[in-house]
């Protein structure tokens, strides 16, 4: 009888690979499901809309903490102290402020009435620029920090100081002394009372061929004191 060859073992099974690992489906399978999901929304969640929202996100943020403030800060501290009896520029005209008077009349300028008195602020308008300059846009320039004056209406209205008649245009170069008068619902007048004058500047509108004169940011802020008006 021959003798048998022994049979020879099976190669051991390999290993199965790193792939096939039950870590490694996991994950896979978790990146998958995520993958799918995003999908769903990629139309709406792409990129640059997802940018856009966290540039938003920044600047609400550094708003509510307060690191505009350095931008659009309107402290009055931070406006120059402009001087009485000295020329101020606001841009096409320098404005000098003489005094500041209160009284309840001053005919034919401002009549008595119940319930009313009026600051009177003394001026000299010099308009330095090359075209006739409204007294509208020169008053929209004046405001006057008293009690009992409409910060929304706080425009006085001008009357020149040689006929009494009220101011409508300065002619360039032509200095032009005027009355301020700012009617008022309070009685009591301060000690001392701060007259802001702010810059014009000329503004085009694109949508017409409209331009005008625009208040921007105060320019500077005289402190007078207040002069009783003796009565005629």
């Amino acid at each position: 009888m021959a003798e048998q060859t022994p049979r020879r073992a099976l190669p051991p099974t390999s290993a199965p690979t790193t792939d096939d690992a039950p870590g490694q489906r996991a994950h896979t399978s978790r990146f998958a499901r995520w993958r799918k999901r995003y999908s769903l929304v990629s139309d709406i969640l792409t990129p640059q809309r997802l940018g856009l929202a966290l540039a938003a996100i920044v600047l609400l943020l550094t708003g509510a903490f307060g690191g505009l403030d350095a931008v659009t800060s309107d402290d009055p501290d931070e406006t120059p102290a402009g001087q009485a009896n000295q020329p101020l520029s606001i841009g096409p005209a320098t404005i000098t402020v003489m005094r500041l008077r209160h009284a309840d009349a001053l005919p034919p300028i401002a009549s008595a009435q119940a319930g009313t008195t009026y600051f009177f602020g003394v001026l000299q308008v010099v308009n330095t620029s090359s075209e006739p300059l409204g007294a509208t846009a020169v008053a929209s320039a004046l405001a006057l920090d008293v009690p009992g004056i409409d910060p929304g209406q706080a425009a006085p209205s001008l009357y020149r100081i040689d006929d009494s008649l009220g101011a409508r245009t300065f002619q360039p170069g032509v200095p032009v002394n005027v009355v301020a008068v700012w009617p008022t619902t309070s009685q009591d007048a301060p000690a001392e009372a701060h007259l802001t004058l702010s810059t014009l500047t000329w503004y085009e509108y694109f949508s017409s061929a409209d331009a005008e004169w625009q208040v921007q940011e105060p320019a500077f802020i005289v402190a007078l004191p207040v002069e009783e008006l003796a009565e005629p």
